[in-house]
């Protein structure tokens, strides 16, 4: 039997059977050193203490620092009472231009403790604007009264005029409870505003709700000469409104 020839099979170069072939070499890894694990093992460490100390840093720094032990230090009270009466001797202490605090003493706060108020508008202070379209006061003349006839009840008398009918834009003062009262308010007014006395005014009853009132108001001509007095009786406190 030929070399070649065995167990019965005929074999050749080319026809090897794989599993036959010799097995190529493995390649053994290189084992890394155990120094080198530990270095970067330490490495690490030190990176990561780096990283958590300058964060508590910056955290100390903005918050202004801290007690050395971890503790927050507590703020200490101030010495002595933490309010003191203002007429104590030891407000005295604080006395400044005469007055133991600020703003003591002040007209605003007197008015807020309830006291009485003593500031007024001083009307010598109002602008002065010259009166315009001034309509002197007329008189105007009684009607005779007629005599009632025989044997008929007499009537009871008409209602006098309230005063001249003004035209034109109007200042309206403010309506009264009466012809009398309204009268006063026109006296107080002249003595207080000389260069309103021999202006044109008029008292007009007027029924609001089922009861009389008495309107005071002051001629003006136009509305520019309305507007101008008015602003100036309201610059010295006085309320009033333009009426066209």
């Amino acid at each position: 039997m030929p070399a070649d020839q065995g167990d019965g099979f005929l074999t050749e170069d080319n026809d090897r059977l794989p599993w036959l072939e010799p097995a190529e070499p493995i390649e053994e890894i290189e084992a890394v050193p155990l120094q080198k694990v530990l270095a970067l093992v330490v490495l690490g460490l030190v990176l990561l203490g780096l990283i958590v100390g300058g964060g508590w840093w910056l955290k100390s720094r903005s918050s202004g620092g801290g007690a050395a032990d971890g503790e927050v230090a507590t703020i200490a009270a101030p010495a002595g009472a933490y309010k003191i009466a203002a007429n104590s001797a030891e407000a005295k202490k604080y006395d400044v231009d005469g007055k133991a605090f600020q703003g003591e003493g002040d007209a605003v706060y007197s008015a807020t403790e309830g006291g009485n108020a003593t500031g007024r508008i001083d009307a010598s202070k109002a602008p002065e604007m010259p009166m315009t379209d001034i309509v002197k006061d007329k008189p105007a003349a009684p009607k005779p009264a007629a005599s009632p006839k025989t044997g008929e009840p007499a009537k009871a008398p008409a209602p006098e005029p309230a005063g001249p009918t003004l035209s034109g834009a109007r200042v309206q003062i403010g309506a009264y409870n009466s012809k009398a009262i309204a009268d006063e308010a026109w006296k107080r007014l002249g003595k207080r505003f000389p260069d309103l006395g021999g202006a044109n005014h008029a008292i007009e009853p007027v029924t609001v709700g089922g009861k009389t009132l008495y309107r005071l108001r002051i001629g003006a001509g136009d509305k520019t000469g309305a507007s101008a007095i008015c602003g100036r009786l309201r610059v010295a406190g006085e309320n009033c409104w333009v009426v066209p």
